[in-house]
């Protein structure tokens, strides 16, 4: 087992709204191995994307808080770190690629200035030099003639080079973790395996740990190691991936994967999961999910289950456990 890189614990991140405050990431907890990609799935709305933006500090301010828990990278709280030190970290230590390209890039500069920018930023080049290390970075995630592409403008490429360049600009400094947030949202089918592809390949040469957040279970059981189950704000599973799809034990897990079509013709019918996730201001007593739970029982909407370890490697919150 390879060095912890980054390990969360009871992280709680609530964002302020003239309704209430809503209780987005509410206790989670889980750790990335370097080198390694660890899935973080759930419907939208569990809170997976507030829980990347909050370990990068990116989450809306001054409506958002981290009011509990740790966030340790590399042995350092970044909890603890300010606004100066958090810039020194993202792009070069921990990097993103956010969901939608086109909102990400900014269409007043070509693709390649945002490239450059981090290259300059972080580590000292000249911009000549960061312009040339940025075609290079171009023809390393597969974008044909980056020479002319680097000076184009986010309008003028493809969803799939949009998101390429999204790659390069997230990869330019090799940073130790990459958090990849639907990196393949809005892309065909098509594009959407070579991009994911082309991150697993990059990952492999760069030596990168990812943190993959995803709805999509068979982009976990294709691309991670390791997969954590989120609900309502909570990680309510967490195991290695041939352990979660072989014996899933959350009532939530086996609905997650009942939604999902097989080829080996056993499933005539796709299963739905009845009503939606609750809303994080006023969320459900007990385990959150008990209303949509077909499994439940009575002490679920009294008592919060705990997160333990059923078999090694194995975690689970259910009270049927």
């Amino acid at each position: 087992m390879k060095p912890v890189l980054l390990q969360v614990e009871n992280l709680k991140t609530y964002i302020t709204t003239h309704r209430g405050v809503v209780r987005a990431v509410d206790g989670v907890s889980f750790e990335i191995f370097e080198e390694e990609t660890l899935g973080l799935v759930g419907e939208s709305g569990c809170g997976k994307s507030m829980t990347a933006l909050s370990i990068l500090k990116l989450y809306p301010k001054p409506q958002g808080k981290i009011v509990e828990g740790k966030i340790v990278f590399e042995g350092e709280d970044l909890v603890r770190k300010d606004e100066e030190e958090m810039l020194k970290i993202r792009g070069k230590r921990i990097s993103m690629i956010f969901q939608e390209p086109m909102t990400s890039l900014d269409p007043v500069f070509p693709v390649g200035e945002g490239i450059v920018e981090v290259l300059m930023l972080h580590q000292g080049l000249s911009r000549s030099e960061a312009q040339r290390e940025a075609v290079r970075l171009l023809r390393m995630v597969r974008i044909p003639e980056p020479e002319r592409r680097v000076h184009q403008y986010p309008h003028q490429l493809s969803g799939g080079m949009r998101q390429r360049v999204m790659i390069a600009q997230a990869l330019a400094c090799r940073p130790k973790l990459l958090i990849a947030d639907e990196p393949t949202t809005a892309l065909d089918v098509t594009v959407q395996a070579q991009i994911l592809e082309l991150i697993r390949t990059l990952k492999k040469e760069t030596k990168t740990a990812v943190l993959l957040i995803t709805h999509d279970l068979g982009v976990v059981a294709e691309y991670c190691e390791r997969v954590a189950v989120m609900y309502a704000g909570k990680i309510v599973e967490k195991a290695d991936v041939l352990s979660l799809f072989a014996r899933p034990l959350h009532p939530y897990t086996r609905a997650l994967l009942g939604a999902l079509p097989r080829l080996d013709g056993k499933r005539s019918r796709l299963e739905a999961i009845p009503g939606s996730v609750p809303d994080l201001i006023a969320p459900p007593s007990g385990c959150r999910f008990h209303p949509r739970c077909r499994e439940r029982l009575p002490r679920c909407s009294e008592e919060e289950p705990r997160l333990w370890e059923v078999e090694k490697g194995h975690e689970v919150a259910c009270h049927r456990l």
